[in-house]
């Protein structure tokens, strides 16, 4: 049986592994993300029993229909936001908390919306052991956290069939937003009230945010 230091620099090897053979050959260089991303312990955002898995290029199954997204997708998304140090950023379905604590390491205050109670618990538990104070708050997903806007960056780390309006329009004139829409990973630039311009950064198809995914309509 691994010892708690031999389990850590195991974990450490995954970590560099996946910073330097999936990340950095994929064009993932902006030094802040990359000390973000070599930095935060992946494995502790995982279900226990998935922590093996942390590293691996695949996405990890949080229950509930949530998912943490495979290391390469989240960081090209984090890499379209350029979150910088003087930034107010909003992850949108916060899961259990990882995307905040990159999130953390990059802006100036950083707020989780979350609904699901055990992932509250855990990423605020995560958080805490790192010693990270992202805030994580309670609400409806598609409600956005109107208390803290606007934001210059808004993450939504999951496919949705589109940003509801309220979200969109608590991002800041300048601002950014990524997320999965239709099977493609955008960022979307609010040049002003009216008007966001759209860019494609990427193919992945993945399971919808189910509080983000149009309601079946019914025919008579």
């Amino acid at each position: 049986m691994l010892k708690n230091s031999d389990l850590l620099q195991a974990m450490s090897a995954e970590r560099l592994h996946m910073v330097q053979g999936q990340l950095q050959t994929n064009r993932v260089s902006e030094p802040r993300l990359v000390a973000a991303l070599s930095s935060i312990p992946r494995e502790l955002f995982t279900p226990p029993q998935l922590a093996s898995t942390a590293y691996l290029d695949r996405d990890i199954d949080l229950g509930g229909n949530r998912y943490m997204l495979n290391p390469l997708h989240l960081a090209w998304l984090f890499d379209a936001a350029a979150i910088t140090a003087q930034d107010r950023v909003l992850e949108v379905a916060s899961n259990s908390g990882y995307g905040l604590a990159l999130a953390a390491m990059l802006g100036r205050r950083v707020t989780g919306l979350e609904s699901h109670d055990a992932l509250i618990e855990q990423s605020r538990s995560a958080l805490s052991k790192l010693q990270l104070k992202p805030e994580v708050v309670k609400g409806a997903i598609a409600s956005g956290a109107a208390n803290h806007a606007p934001y210059d960056v808004i993450i939504i780390a999951a496919a949705v069939d589109e940003v509801p309006k309220p979200i969109l329009d608590q991002l800041a004139i300048g601002g950014r937003l990524v997320t999965l829409c239709k099977g493609k990973g955008i960022v979307l630039s609010k040049i002003k009230a009216s008007l966001i311009n759209q860019a494609i950064l990427f193919e992945a198809d993945k399971p919808l945010l189910p509080e983000l995914a149009k309601k079946p309509e019914f025919v008579f």
